[in-house]
């Protein structure tokens, strides 16, 4: 098993960066590509290594950066056991999540999906669950963890119109990427990855923008998919109105969000 891990670097996190793959590369079968989109290159930080390489990427584009390191892995492919993580500069990665992923070699998961911790150990975004009867709707209520991608299985790259650095920054590209690659067997980890920054993640302001993201990235799903994606969507804070009055003002506004993304669309 190689696993391809692709670091979007913009130099905020750069402690975090360095110490994680001068970790990574002295693991059996890891790969570290930095696609680095500051102006200067960071290799020269690290002792050389064939299992670290990095590429200059002169926009600050989350889903552009992805899609260079998805080509790079293509290009460096020597077996079918290969699997490739968009890795967040600012998540740190501990051994025991290598360990494991390299214990199920030769799985058939499309996916092996990873909670997201914060160094106090609370829940940072939604709990992922995977409920294997749902089998396909699991990919649209997995909700926002991290995911290590079966390389062979992905047929279509990120839009490189949406996600962080886009013109109008809308954010869901994860979730177009996993539904239009049409995933559905996911292996939900219980080795978790470390976040600092949860407060930001789980404020109110930050999810009624992510509603508004998610409302456009729906209209960009073929129309049974973009039926079935609104309709998970709308339950949550549907129910939430019904079993958390307190919070009413809240979920109305996500679903404004929602309704207001749907119809302005990726051009808001």
């Amino acid at each position: 098993m190689v696993i391809n891990f692709i670091c979007c670097y913009t130099g905020i996190y750069h402690q975090n960066v360095v110490d994680v793959i001068n970790r990574l590369v002295n693991l059996s079968g890891c790969r570290v590509l930095i696609v680095n989109q500051t102006s200067s290159s960071i290799l020269n930080e690290f002792v050389p290594n064939k299992c670290l390489s990095e590429e200059m990427l002169f926009i600050k584009n989350v889903s552009s950066a992805r899609n260079v390191g998805l080509n790079w892995a293509r290009n460096n492919q020597k077996e079918t056991d290969e699997w490739i993580y968009f890795w967040d500069e600012d998540i740190t990665i501990h051994d025991e999540v290598i360990h494991m992923l390299t214990d199920k070699k030769g799985s058939n998961y499309d996916a092996f999906v990873f909670p997201i911790k914060s160094p106090s150990n609370s829940q940072v975004g939604n709990k992922p669950y995977y409920i294997k009867f749902l089998n396909p709707l699991n990919a649209y209520i997995l909700g926002n963890p991290h995911f290590v991608f079966s390389l062979d299985k992905i047929k279509h790259s990120f839009d490189e119109r949406i996600g962080p650095g886009t013109k109008n920054f809308i954010a869901g590209e994860d979730s177009l990427f996993i539904l239009m690659n049409d995933f559905s067997n996911f292996y939900v980890c219980k080795q978790f990855l470390i976040h600092p920054e949860p407060n930001e993640i789980n404020s109110d302001d930050k999810i009624v923008k992510y509603s508004i993201s998610q409302g456009a990235v729906s209209t960009l799903l073929p129309i049974r998919k973009q039926i079935i994606f609104l309709i998970l969507i709308l339950i949550r804070p549907l129910f939430g109105l019904i079993v958390k009055p307190a919070n009413a003002l809240l979920y109305k506004n996500r679903i404004k969000g929602l309704l207001n993304g749907i119809k302005k669309g990726i051009n808001l």
